[in-house]
């Protein structure tokens, strides 16, 4: 049995994992910013509805 996350997506200061179908799809992206990032902008081609969008902090992993 495949575990599933729990979560839509996690973003942190180098990397953005999003996660579709279930967990079935999924998405990675790794980043070096030069500086904080302290905004996100969604877009998109046409219209998107975005229903619920939580954003959390998660606990350091040190």
């Amino acid at each position: 049995m495949i575990d599933r996350p729990d979560d839509p997506g996690i973003l942190d200061v180098a990397s953005a994992e999003l996660f579709a179908d279930d967990g079935l799809t999924v998405m990675t992206d790794v980043f070096f910013p030069k500086s904080l990032i302290n905004r996100i902008k969604l877009s998109g081609n046409g219209t998107q509805v975005i229903n619920n969008l939580v954003i959390s902090a998660v606990p350091s992993f040190q």
